[in-house]
């Protein structure tokens, strides 16, 4: 079976809105937030998808109990918003390589995920840029002048990469840039809303493979 896994709402709601919803149960909740897992029944497959809640003090306890109580989840596709560069607003990237932005973090955890072989064979699929992740705390703006950097910046995908690493699960990661560090919550949600189409495409291919 498949898992589908984002963080805020409004990240999946367009896939809440297309699929159809056969079971949903409640993970852990508390005043601030709660994270959920559906299976939902999608492009004539089912599969679970897990709201998991923002920063990873609630994503990373939330997946591990949702691996714990479903072993037969086998695959993870993780999408949702990220913050980059201005150049790299409005990009739907897949990310491989996975770090800290504080310098002594990267000397205990830094590491790399193979991108599975139907993103590179697949002629069909909407073009994408192959990015790093940078976990950071909080939403910050980066301080990195320089053109090209295919960098994003976000408060999970290193913890969940490293999680679904020693659980022994195959993932891959999307993230859509929607901001450059600014706290515009309608801009952020309208620039993610232009790539979903895409991000579907993407979605539908990895239900497929």
């Amino acid at each position: 079976m498949k898992l589908l896994i984002t963080f805020n709402y409004f990240e999946g709601e367009f896939l809440l809105k297309k699929a159809k919803i056969i079971k949903e149960k409640i993970i852990f909740k508390d005043k601030k937030q709660s994270s959920k897992l559906y299976l939902l029944e999608l492009f004539d497959k089912n599969f679970y998808f897990a709201f998991l809640g923002m920063t990873q003090i609630i994503a990373m306890p939330s997946l591990q109990k949702i691996l714990d109580e479903n072993p037969e989840i086998n695959e993870c596709l993780i999408f949702g918003s990220a913050g980059s560069y201005d150049y790299n607003v409005g990009k739907l990237v897949v990310l491989n390589g996975f770090s800290y932005k504080h310098d002594i973090l990267n000397k205990y955890f830094k590491m790399n995920i193979k991108l599975p072989k139907w993103i590179k064979k697949t002629a069909s699929l909407p073009e994408i840029e192959i990015f790093n992740s940078v976990g950071v705390n909080d939403i910050e703006k980066p301080d990195n002048k320089d053109n090209n950097l295919k960098i994003c910046y976000d408060m999970e995908s290193p913890e969940i990469a490293y999680l679904l690493k020693i659980n022994k699960k195959n993932s891959v990661f999307f993230r859509i840039i929607t901001d450059f560090g600014e706290i515009d919550f309608e801009k952020i949600k309208k620039v993610y809303a232009s790539k979903t189409e895409n991000l579907l495409i993407f979605i539908n291919t990895f239900l497929k493979n």
